[in-house]
């Protein structure tokens, strides 16, 4: 066996501090994609948590990647060696699927500070066998039982919906009682503080939504509220690269959620935490939102505590260390 720090140091050691500094100027010229020069220049800020790999699935994870890249990709032997070192690195270092999460339609579940991963395109192959993920059959599985207990509770739209969020890739999901709702003034007060730089910029948050009064109005002439989130690994509490991916990310995946809601329920209220980042020049206030169908206003702007709601949908707030967890909301 080996120690997740020393098997790092070995992947780090095996390019020399000169390429180390161009790999991170973005001009670089190595024959390497964005992809493993992203993990490898995660690789070499890394600080690994306790672990051990075994040296035997070390060597051979690397003896089979060298034979494919020989088959697959011998115009370019000079970025073998970077795909080895990101490909070991993710497997036995950071424990993450080899391929691209976002590209390939990976659905990662997070708990207790550490990720589960779900493929769809799993294959019984070694290679593949090595992969941190697992076939994506286990997470329809997963889901499905989620789904036909959220049927017999809530009934049939509001388990419709439960779908949507898990098809969409989100984590969990909890019903509200619409009547337990509260809409804070300190909350609001925090928005016009402009803490986030989004206040009087976007139709998304205050005062474009309308004041407190205004939206728990809203919120009220709905029915039922059902709170959904999803929960990232970050590889420190200054990942603020990887916070930002977790944005995109999440924005995304409440985008591809509140589109199948709309066809569920036309006349909803969707919620998001992270607001509309959709346009890099809202129209507000000149002119009508470009995509009304699209934006989600911001959770917060209607004055919700994040923590209160995952509270009383009895969804986790907080997923473990080196998590970061998203949340959003829909009415209907």
């Amino acid at each position: 066996m080996i120690s997740r720090s020393e098997l790092l140091d070995r992947i780090i050691s095996r390019i020399d501090p000169a390429e180390w500094i161009e790999l991170e100027d973005d001009e670089h010229m190595f024959p390497v994609n964005e992809f493993n020069r992203s993990v490898l220049l995660r690789l070499y800020e890394f600080e690994p948590a306790d672990g051990e790999a075994s040296i035997e699935d070390v060597e051979l994870l690397r003896t089979m990647l060298e034979s494919y890249l020989e088959e697959q990709l011998p115009e370019k032997p000079e970025a073998h060696r970077f795909i080895i070192a990101s490909c070991l690195g993710l497997t036995f270092v950071l424990r993450e699927p080899m391929h691209p999460v976002e590209s390939t339609g990976i659905r990662s579940f997070v708990r207790d500070g550490a990720a589960t991963y779900f493929c769809p395109i799993k294959n019984d192959s070694v290679t593949c066998g090595m992969c941190a993920c697992l076939p994506m059959s286990d997470w329809d599985a997963l889901t499905e039982r989620s789904v036909e207990a959220y049927a017999q509770e809530h009934g049939d739209v509001a388990a419709r919906i439960a779908r949507a969020a898990f098809d969409a890739g989100l984590l969990e999901i909890g019903m509200v009682d619409v009547d337990k709702l509260t809409f804070h003034e300190s909350v609001r007060a925090i928005c016009e503080s402009n803490s986030c730089g989004a206040y009087n910029k976007t139709w998304a948050c205050p005062p474009a939504v309308g004041d407190l009064h205004a939206c728990r109005e809203q919120c009220l002439a709905f029915t039922h509220m059902q709170v959904a989130s999803c929960a990232y690994m970050l590889d420190d509490e200054f990942d603020f690269e990887g916070m930002a991916r977790c944005v995109k990310d999440f924005e995304h995946k409440f985008e591809l959620f509140g589109s199948a809601v709309r066809d569920i329920v036309p006349e909803s209220l969707i919620l998001s935490n992270e607001g509309c980042s959709r346009c890099v020049n809202c129209t507000w206030p000149d002119a009508p939102c470009r995509f009304p169908d699209k934006m989600h206003p911001a959770i917060e702007g209607y004055g919700f505590i994040v923590s209160e709601l995952a509270m009383l949908s009895n969804v986790r707030y907080s997923n473990g260390p080196r998590t970061v967890t998203f949340f959003g909301a829909v009415l209907y």
